[in-house]
């Protein structure tokens, strides 16, 4: 399997991000890096007030502070607007829908979640100090909540 580029930089350690890995067995010697998804406060809050979370996209932020970006064409997009055919602008507005896509390109590994369900989950994480899981890891906290 061909290796993605990738490069490193620092990140803020203070910032609201979660990053998302698959470290399946079959391929834990070597862990894919799904996503880092951050708290969005450009985009209308929850009702609750809680931030919306949106992907960086083109990198990941590990737990050490090390910021590893990739080729954009080797980037998958995480989030997944439900209705395609709506202008970008629509994901501006507090009745957005969206969902999430994290899938382990190696094992084929997918989990499908509803923002509005995953944001949540995120943020409890984060506040938690918990900063990189695997998507195991979070397929079990969604399970619980």
């Amino acid at each position: 399997m061909a290796k993605r580029k990738q490069h490193y930089a620092n990140v803020d350690p203070d910032s609201l991000y979660v990053s998302i890995y698959c470290g399946a067995p079959s391929h834990a010697e070597d862990p894919w890096r799904i996503a880092t998804l951050y708290a969005d406060y450009d985009l209308p809050a929850w009702p609750d007030g809680s931030p919306r979370w949106s992907e960086v996209v083109g990198s990941y932020w590990r737990a050490s502070g090390e910021v590893l970006t990739f080729d954009t064409a080797a980037t998958r997009t995480a989030l997944v607007v439900d209705r395609p055919e709506t202008d970008a602008s629509a994901l501006d507005t507090p009745e957005a829908r969206s969902r999430y896509r994290l899938a382990c390109r190696p094992c084929g590994d997918v989990l499908t979640s509803r923002a509005e369900k995953l944001d949540p989950v995120l943020l409890r994480l984060r506040l938690a100090g918990i900063s990189e899981l695997s998507l195991s890891g979070l397929r079990a906290m969604l399970r619980s909540t």
